[in-house]
Formats: structure tokens, sequence, C-alpha cells
């Protein structure tokens, strides 16, 4: 595997996890909203498996920091460092126009 498919595979990782938050967002507003357990639930098995695949993409990110290659194992590390940041964990610790100005 080169860099340019494992930064793929990390973007591509990136916008499931989103995807996957979205969905955990979108049950818990359907439910709210109408206090549609059924209407949750459909969203809920979406967002079981959007789960479940965003879990397999990372344990196979992971799997590539003992690459054979060099350049490889050295920006999985880089990338795995970005996902376990604060601004990859929440939304809310990104910093805020005040605070960069």
């Amino acid at each position: 595997m080169n860099i340019g498919q494992v930064r793929t595979q990390y973007e591509a990782l990136v916008t499931m996890g989103e995807a996957t938050v979205a969905l955990a967002k979108a049950r818990d507003l359907i439910q709210l909203a109408h206090g549609g357990a059924q209407a949750a639930a459909s969203v809920d098995v979406l967002y079981q498996a959007a789960n479940s695949l965003t879990l397999e993409m990372g344990t196979m990110l992971t799997a590539l920091r003992d690459a054979d290659d060099d350049e490889v194992r050295a920006f999985v590390r880089l990338l795995l460092h970005r996902l376990h940041g604060p601004r990859a964990v929440t939304p809310a610790a990104q910093p805020s126009e005040e605070s960069t100005s």
C-alpha cells in the first residue's frame, strides 16, 4: 500500500465516522420529535452498521502502522495521532475564531 492509498483510506474513515455521528443524532432527534420508536429503530440499524464499518476501517488503518514501508508506517502513525487528537474527538474542541485571532 502506498501513501496515496493510505490517505484515501483515512479520508474514507473520517467521512464514515462523521456519517455515523450524524446517524446517531438523527436517531435521537427522530425519537424526540416523534416519539416514534419504530422510525428511531430503523435509523439505529443504519447507525449500528455504520459504527461497525467505522470500527473495522479504523482497525485496518491501525494495522498499517506496522507496514513494511517506512514512509507508510510514519504516515499512518501521524494519521492515527490526528484521529486521537482533541479536534477529532469532539467538534467543541476545535478552536473558535475568537481564540485564533
